[in-house]
């Protein structure tokens, strides 16, 4: 059985490690080389754990075969945390080469807790946080929050799966012939006006409802509208909704069956425009807007700016519909009218000269 050492280091790229292999009276040598002049164009590369194995050529195969998934390519790099490496090779019946600081269940135990500790990586810990800053324009800044049990990741889970249920349970369940009902994707339908056993859920009904809204924008239809406000859980779900809608959930933003689709939902390119651009200027996902409630400590002031920015996105989504049936169609009517007032506001208030404020007292 031929006998040689297995190591892990890391590289100048955080997340990015090298697996790889070397003889028993080669090691310090191959370290000094890869730390010197790195290894595939990467730099920075650092030994992190080395051990000394019987069939040591098998095992690196072995290894090549459970992270094949996250390897780069023609190299011996791999997109992988360097811990759960050092885990793995830790756990190995063999003599440890390095560190020597430490023994195998050290270096296993602190890899472990490195983890964890990566898992919480999100949680801010738990303490209060003063700020103290010299602003030009205000003076001096003081700040002062509190965190407890890291809030924000609690919220945010908690109210996208909230939604993601309520989204779920929206699109399921409808009316049939005046009964209401779980929906049956395979259920015979005899409407000619009724396209998918969707159009009767109770999302298609809201959706219908509230597409009024929308209609100067462009997109009036109940899959648009509900689109739209998945998006508000997160924006993602506005891709995912439209796949789900329109059976297209394999396909991806590249493929043209997408974008056909997509092109009989709404009624022209502006309307398109018009719909990107509200859904990425309209209020944020749930969880951001858990914590804005939460920051700014006011109900007042959040249902203010989530308004201000639903608003904001409706002028410019009206705008941009507006002025390209104008140009591309020569459509000119009241909402065309009500666009220009929008414009005209906007301009003012970006060319009006700064008003003076008496600072006397």
């Amino acid at each position: 059985m031929s006998r040689g050492i297995l190591y892990v280091m890391t590289t100048v790229v955080p997340g990015l490690v090298k697996i790889g292999k070397t003889g028993s009276g080669n090691f310090e040598q191959r370290m000094y080389n890869l730390e010197r002049n790195g290894y595939f164009n990467v730099v920075g590369l650092k030994r992190r754990f080395a051990i000394e194995v019987e069939d040591y050529d098998e095992k690196e195969v072995l290894l090549d075969e459970i992270f094949s998934k996250s390897r780069v390519p023609g190299s011996e790099l791999f997109a992988l945390d360097v811990d759960l490496v050092t885990q793995l090779l830790s756990s190995l019946e063999g003599t440890q080469i390095y560190p020597a600081t430490e023994t195998k269940e050290e270096v296993f135990d602190r890899a472990t807790e490195e983890r964890h500790v990566k898992d919480d990586w999100a949680l801010v810990p738990n303490g209060i946080y003063h700020m103290r800053k010299k602003d030009r324009a205000h003076g001096l800044v003081e700040a002062e929050m509190e965190v407890k049990d890291g809030s924000f990741i609690v919220k945010a889970g908690t109210i996208i799966f909230a939604a993601t249920v309520l989204v779920w349970f929206l699109s399921n369940f409808g009316w049939v012939d005046g009964v209401f009902q779980m929906l049956d994707p395979d259920m015979e339908i005899v409407d000619p006006n009724v396209t998918s056993y969707m159009d009767y859920s109770i999302l298609a009904a809201f959706g219908g409802a509230v597409g009024i809204i929308f209609a100067p924008l462009g997109f009036d239809s109940w899959q648009a509208t509900s689109m739209t406000i998945t998006g508000l859980i997160a924006k993602e779900n506005v891709v995912s909704t439209f796949g789900t809608l329109y059976n297209l959930a394999d396909f991806g933003e590249g493929d043209a069956e997408m974008w056909q689709a997509f092109g009989t939902m709404v009624s022209s390119t502006g309307a398109m425009i018009a719909f990107g651009a509200f859904n990425l200027l309209c209020a944020p996902c749930f969880a951001a807007m858990g914590t804005i409630r939460k920051q700014m400590n006011s109900a007042k002031w959040f249902w203010i700016a989530i308004g201000y920015e639903c608003c904001f996105a409706w002028v410019v989504a009206l705008m941009i519909n507006q002025f390209y049936n104008l140009i591309a169609f020569g459509q000119f009517g009241f909402w065309t009218v009500v666009a220009f007032i929008f414009l005209a506001l906007m301009l003012f208030q970006l060319f009006r000269p700064m008003p003076k404020f008496d600072t006397a007292n």
